[in-house]
């Protein structure tokens, strides 16, 4: 596979790959679901896993409380003040969970507020109950993007917990093989994983070590890698039928040509937390790293807790950093204020320094191919951007325009600063709008 070799930059988050968890915030900002249910009111204490609203909308989840505290203030966040007390519902095994029909698992995910842990943050039984059966579950352990180490880190501290909820999801979608996929740095979680798996005595599970290659851990180059199914021909095929390149679903659909189920390691421990352990989803692993943060290190967080507050976990900022990224420092997203609070399917929190930031006015291309040669998916970035600007759309999509996933790594290459991933973006919506 084309792809970015990328320097880890993740020693310093991983002198311990032990979780830390943070001393509580003053506050925590929980976003309303769809269609909100209250269970409380202004003024209100809560535990810690305390459902404090429910979803009206079936593609909806309930919500849960992530700190002991008092209820600030409703609409169109729940703000908790907190008491500064670890005080949570405690888990317990749930009878007869090894028994539980697909059915009666995706209704618990439903129930306990399960979301898938990437950067869409789908309802986990949305996922589940609009794929139907699949042959192999991936569970995605790798990370591609520089500093980004929490699922390493809740690889090595919760392993066997990681593999009984990667088996719950294989039994929800009647899946024969179970696959677990690392990069080579992570070879040590892989042979805690194997040596695991060898005890259990499970014929049906494996892990993989992929090459370290940016985006190795987005869906096509990982779908690719493991089933040698290349879904970037459907994907093009469905933008030509109308479908809209917004659409959020759009890449996860077409895991049902490879007959592959996607899942990331962090969502398999949450699931493990709530069917074995009843334990609602209120919290998660989170990297917080860059060259502008003291201490970096991989936190256990409650939902809601702001950039600012984690970032005093870490002992705070050095210096000022150029950006704030969440997740990684390619397809993230840029934080303009520290009070942002940091949600589900937020992994990682980076600050980052000028001189690893690019600056400068755009340039002209030279040709230099750099953005074709990094391409995983083999088309010509500059080519498809140069030929929508002039209007030829048949030319833009002989280049390729249409196999594109925006992995980011043409712009991140472009000695001329061009941003190549948004035009690319452009003109796939100039080809194919969606009707």
């Amino acid at each position: 596979m084309n792809g970015l070799r990328l320097k880890p930059k993740n020693e310093a988050a991983l002198v311990s790959w032990m979780l830390k968890k943070p001393r509580l915030p003053y506050l925590v900002r929980l976003p309303l679901p769809l269609s909100p249910e209250l269970h409380v009111t202004a003024g209100d204490f809560v535990r810690a896993g305390q459902k404090i609203a429910d979803s009206q909308d079936p593609s909806g989840i309930p919500l849960f409380a992530s700190v002991f505290g008092r209820v600030q203030k409703i609409s169109p966040w729940v703000e908790i003040q907190s008491e500064d007390r670890d005080e949570a519902i405690l888990p317990q095994e749930r009878p007869g969970w090894q028994a539980l029909s697909a059915p009666e698992l995706i209704s618990l995910f439903r129930d306990r507020g399960l979301r898938e842990l990437d950067d869409q943050a789908f309802a986990l039984h949305e996922i589940v109950g609009r794929s139907g059966p699949r042959s192999v579950l991936i569970i995605n352990a790798c990370e591609s993007e520089p500093y980004v180490t929490s699922d390493y880190a809740l690889v090595m501290s919760h392993a066997p917990e990681i593999l009984k909820g990667a088996e719950i999801l294989r039994r929800a979608y009647g899946a024969k093989k179970l696959v677990i996929t690392l990069q080579q740095e992570g070879r040590e979680a892989a042979e805690l994983l194997k040596s695991k798996i060898y005890f259990l005595k499970w014929d049906h599970a494996e892990v993989r070590v992929l090459p370290s290659v940016y985006p190795q851990d987005m869906l096509h180059p990982l779908v690719r890698a493991v089933t040698g199914k290349d879904l970037l021909p459907q994907r093009r095929e469905a933008l030509r039928s109308g479908r809209s390149r917004n659409d959020p679903w759009l890449d996860r659909d077409l895991l049902e040509d490879a007959e592959a189920a996607l899942h990331d390691a962090a969502t398999a421990f949450a699931v493990y937390e709530a069917v074995v352990m009843q334990k609602p989803f209120y919290e998660r692993a989170l990297t917080v790293a860059g060259e502008c943060v003291i201490e970096p290190k991989n936190l256990w967080i409650p939902l809601g807790l702001s950039a600012g507050d984690a970032l005093k976990a870490c002992r705070g900022l050095m210096r000022e950093p150029a950006v704030v990224v969440l997740n990684g420092p390619l397809r993230g997203r840029t934080l303009t204020e520290y009070e942002t609070p940091l949600g589900a399917g937020d992994r990682a929190l980076l600050a980052l320094p000028k001189e690893l930031v690019a600056s400068g006015p755009e340039e002209a291309c030279t040709r230099c191919g750099k953005c074709a040669e990094v391409c995983p998916a083999g088309i010509f970035p500059v080519f498809i951007a140069e030929a929508a600007g002039k209007g030829l759309t048949q030319e833009a999509e002989s280049w390729g325009a249409g196999l594109c996933f925006h992995c980011g790594s043409c712009t991140y290459s472009c000695p001329s600063r061009l941003p190549l991933d948004e035009r690319v973006l452009q003109a796939e919506e100039l080809l194919f709008p969606a009707r």
